[in-house]
C-alpha cells in the first residue's frame, strides 16, 4: 500500500497514488464519510483540501473506535491500519488491515490483495 504522505506517522492511515506528474493524490473519493467518523483525527474536507489524511492518531479506546469507523465507512478501503495492536486486529477488516491474527493468534502480513478477488 501506498501510504499518503500527508499522513501524521503511526498504524492507521490513507493511501495515495501519484499523478503523471508526480503529484500526490488521496485514494479516497472525498464523499466525506471517514472524516465524520474521526473529525479529530483527520483532516476536514474544506476549502481546497479534497485529500483524506489522518492529522493526528488515536490516544484513547473512544478515538480507537472512531478511526476503526472510518474504516469501515470507506468505501475504497483507502483508510487502513498498519499496526499489530491484538485487540484492534480483532476489530478491523481484514481488508483494510496490513496484518491479522492467525489461526494460533500470531500476528501476521496479511496476504489480502484485493485485486486477486476477481
Amino acid at each position: 500500500m501506498n501510504r499518503f504522505p500527508k499522513n501524521v506517522e503511526g498504524d492507521f492511515y490513507t493511501t495515495g497514488t501519484k499523478d503523471i506528474n508526480g503529484q500526490w493524490c488521496s485514494d479516497c473519493m472525498a464523499c466525506d464519510l471517514p472524516e465524520n467518523e474521526a473529525r479529530d483525527l483527520m483532516a476536514p474536507l474544506e476549502g481546497e483540501n479534497y485529500d483524506t489524511y489522518f492529522v493526528r492518531q488515536p490516544n484513547n479506546l473512544e478515538e480507537i473506535a472512531q478511526a476503526i469507523g472510518a474504516t469501515e465507512v470507506c468505501c475504497v478501503d483507502a483508510v487502513r491500519y498498519g499496526g499489530k495492536d491484538k485487540d484492534i486486529l480483532r476489530r478491523v477488516h481484514p481488508s483494510v488491515s496490513d496484518f491479522k491474527l492467525s489461526i494460533i493468534g500470531s500476528v501476521v502480513p496479511s496476504t489480502n490483495k484485493w485485486w486477486k478477488l476477481w
